[in-house]
Parts: C-alpha cells; sequence; structure tokens
C-alpha cells in the first residue's frame, strides 16, 4: 500500500507489506517492515521529513534493517 500527505502537521503512515509513503515539509512518515511470508512485524520507524535524511516529496519504504530507502516510483 501508499499513503502521501501534501497539508502540513500530517502523517503518511504505511503499515502493510511491502509499503511506501511521501510526504512534504513540515510533515512525518511511518513505516514498518513485515515478513513477507507471513505477515509478521519487524520493524517500524517514524521519522519527521527533513530529520534522518528524509527528503520532502520522495518516496520512501523500510527495508529488512529497518533503515529508510527511496523507491524510484509510486507503485
Amino acid at each position: 500500500s501508499a499513503a502521501e500527505v501534501k497539508g502540513t502537521e500530517s502523517i503518511a503512515a504505511s503499515l502493510g507489506i511491502q509499503g511506501r509513503v511521501r510526504a512534504t515539509a513540515g510533515n512525518a512518515i511511518v513505516l514498518c517492515y513485515r515478513d513477507e511470508n507471513d505477515g509478521r512485524l519487524i520493524h517500524i520507524r517514524a521519522s519527521r521529513v527533513g530529520d534522518n535524511g528524509i527528503k520532502p516529496d520522495v518516496w520512501y519504504s523500510l527495508d529488512a534493517s529497518g533503515e529508510f530507502v527511496e523507491v524510484a516510483t509510486s507503485c
């Protein structure tokens, strides 16, 4: 699934398998990484845009190590 926010003080959250999010400046993102076989939750992470290297208007997912990674397309 994918989530996107463009307002201010908003949160884009995707909590499913292979989730993607993006947000504009002044917002935050939340992602989790789940085992693709059984859906078990492995990692969950949140950040404000501008912190932790998160850029505005860029799609992100969470990798198996629990790190944010840029995603080339929206879905």
